[in-house]
This record gives structure tokens, sequence and C-alpha cells, in this order.
């Protein structure tokens, strides 16, 4: 079997460039003070020679009130429908993606099994299909959903499919609907 060889420019210029940052930390006079007793005037300096430090008391809380409302709203839990709708807007019909998240939150703290969940989750709108097909469909995701090993489906092209790759679509974005929504209720 080949071993790959390194690549011996590489290499050179990987040191080079190690070598050049070290000695730039330790040849330069404005460096990072280690010592906390030398790190209020560093700290001053470097405000000093920053446009934006010298903004009255007002605006600073203005602008980190702005910030951290940014910062929470990216953390903060979304509704089932907008995860639905972020996750597969381009994907699905946005009727279906409302649908299924209703559902979902109906049913995220049910009694039923997650196959039961699934098939309930999906039956208002594939009436196509016996329940005994959408039962075939959905258990390796409901075997999915009880070791907990379920996936994102990945985005497709709802109008490429054909009606039975609609329908297995469509019980796992209800996979990840019933998923989000027992998240939100833990």
């Amino acid at each position: 079997m080949h071993t790959p060889q390194p690549d011996h420019a590489h290499t050179a210029r990987q040191a080079q460039t190690e070598g050049e940052l070290l000695d730039q930390l330790l040849t330069t006079e404005d460096r990072y003070p280690w010592n906390p007793a030398m790190a209020d005037d560093y700290f001053v300096a470097v405000e000093a020679e920053v446009e934006g430090f010298d903004w009255p008391a007002g605006e600073w809380e203005s602008r980190a009130a702005q910030f951290f409302n940014q910062l929470e709203a990216c953390w903060a839990p979304q509704g089932v429908e907008e995860a639905l709708r972020r996750q597969f807007a381009a994907t699905i019909p946005a009727a279906w993606l409302q649908e299924i998240a209703r559902q979902a939150q109906k049913l995220a703290a049910s009694s039923l099994s997650p196959l039961e969940q699934l098939v309930e989750c999906v039956s208002p709108l594939l009436t196509d299909w016996s329940l005994e097909d959408l039962n075939l469909f959905a258990r390796p995701l409901a075997y999915a959903m009880r070791s907990g090993t379920a996936a994102t489906p990945n985005p497709v092209d709802w109008e490429a499919l054909t009606p039975v790759e609609q329908a297995r679509y469509t019980l796992q974005v209800a996979q990840y609907a019933l998923a989000a929504a027992q998240g939100q209720d833990a």
C-alpha cells in the first residue's frame, strides 16, 4: 500500500509562517499584556486607537441592547412551523408545512406510539394512501425516533418526486416536526 509523502514545500512554508508569527509576538512592543497589572493601560491605549470607543454611555447601552436582542433571537426556541419553513420552504408546499406543524404540535405530548404519531401527522395530507401503506412507510422512521437516530431530510425537488417518494418525504418532514415539537415541550 502506498503511503502519501508529505509535501515538503508546504511543510517548509508552514514552519516559516509559524516562525514569523512567533517572532512577531516576541518582538512587538504593543503585544498583549499577560501581566494583569499592565492590562488596564494596554486596553486604554487600544480603545483610544479604535473609533467608536468614545460613544456616549447611552449609545453603548443602545447598541449593546440591540446586539444582545439579536443574539437572544438566535438562541430562542422557534415555533415548529417556523422551523419547518426555514428547513423545507423550498421543498414542500407551504400549506403542507402548516398542517404538519399543526398536527405535530397537537401530537407531541400524546400517548401515541411514534409510528402512530407519524401516521396521524400526515394522514390529513396523504388521503390517497391507506393507513396500512402509511404505517409501512413510517415504520423505519418510527424505529429511528425510538433510538434517537432520526436525521433531517435533505432538500429535494418536490415536483420531481413520485407519489410514493412524496409520501415518504412527507413522513420524514413529520418526523422532523415531531422532534421539534417534543423539544419545545421539554
